[in-house]
């Protein structure tokens, strides 16, 4: 949690949290709905094709994020300093 965060009132975190609910529902319903005339797919069939294209096309960025999305996210490695006692039992 930021320092902002902390600071904020329970009643504008809730109306944050509201925003963003809001702001999800507004999304998927955009992205259901059909796209231009002529191609039968949703709006997410389009994103999600054009995510693909730019993959294909080099742009590593779009390929992390559908190797993210299909395979899940890799663990990130953990690192710790100094001495650590392990209990095999």
């Amino acid at each position: 949690m930021t320092k902002v965060n902390k600071a904020l009132s329970p009643a504008i975190k809730n109306d944050i949290s509201t925003l963003q609910v809001l702001m999800r529902e507004a999304l998927l319903l955009s992205l259901r709905r059909e796209g231009k005339k002529g191609r039968p797919a949703t709006r997410l069939q389009l994103v999600a094709d054009a995510l693909v294209d730019a993959a294909t096309k080099g742009n590593a960025d779009a390929a992390n994020e559908i190797f993210d999305r299909v395979g899940g996210k890799l663990p990130q490695a953990v690192s710790r300093e100094g001495r650590v006692r392990v209990t095999v039992h």
